[in-house]
């Protein structure tokens, strides 16, 4: 907005934290020459070992534009490099809307508990 000058950069490096395997992708612009977060996508390694808690945040300005389903699309290649096969995610029960649209890009419900659903999304095998 407003005349600010953007130029959006993607942050290609990825981050391992601990030995639970917590992989972080983020997204940046720069606006006035300042580089600028607007998205974030992490997964944490469960127990089991190969499927990952996932979250993403996108700020207000930046939602609904396609740019959290591509953080997560980036994040899982990453994580299936990991040997991470399948994305889980918590939500509470009430948000319709957004549970509707993780169910469109492939989540399945696993369970749903005191209104908190757990969904689940198997990532695809890398092309060779």
């Amino acid at each position: 907005g407003g005349g600010r000058r953007q130029r959006q950069r993607w942050i290609r490096d990825r981050v391992e934290v601990g030995q639970k395997h917590h992989l972080v992708i983020g997204a940046t612009v720069e606006e006035d020459g300042a580089e600028v977060g607007i998205g974030i996508a992490r997964c944490i390694r469960s127990g089991d070992g190969d499927s990952a808690e996932v979250a993403v945040t996108v700020v207000d300005d930046y939602q609904h534009k396609g740019l959290g389903s591509l953080l997560v699309a980036e994040l899982a290649r990453f994580a299936k490099t990991r040997g991470i096969d399948q994305f889980t995610a918590y939500v509470p029960a009430e948000r319709r809307s957004l549970m509707n649209r993780l169910h469109g890009r492939g989540f399945e419900m696993i369970e749903c508990r005191d209104g908190i659903a757990l969904l689940g999304f198997r990532l695809p095998n890398l092309a060779a």
